[in-house]
């Protein structure tokens, strides 16, 4: 009976991670979306030790991991923007950059340590 009852628990709670885990991401999603429905978004290069992206974007109070969408362009503006964002960083400036990103076909992931990021795209001027 006691065996029982344990297994039941950790069922329910092993169970239930998933729904916390989406409905964070969705409440995310949705302060990232609306924070960015008014132009620009601040993005800051941020670079961490893990495997979360290196790009946070500022929506509110709160800074949220982002991917940008790769681009095999050189020219493009996520290109670019990289490249500038890597030598501000290399120089010892954490920059700010103001730049629209579309969150229409953005997805949520978690990195592996937990966190949530976006994947967006830098729309092109």
């Amino acid at each position: 009976m006691r065996y029982s009852l344990l297994l039941l628990a950790a069922l329910a709670c092993s169970c239930s991670q998933p729904n916390a885990r989406q409905d964070l991401l969705a409440s995310t999603a949705l302060i990232l979306k609306e924070g960015f429905a008014a132009g620009p978004a601040p993005l800051r290069y941020n670079p961490v030790d893990c495997e979360c992206p290196p790009f946070e974007a500022r929506t509110g109070e709160r800074w949220v991991r982002v991917m940008l969408a790769p681009s095999e362009d050189p020219e493009s503006a996520a290109a670019v923007l990289l490249d500038k964002a890597r030598s501000d960083w290399e120089d010892g400036r954490v920059a700010t950059y103001r730049v629209p990103l579309d969150l229409d076909s953005s997805s949520a992931r978690f990195c592996g340590n937990g966190t949530p990021f976006f994947d967006v795209e830098l729309q092109e001027e």
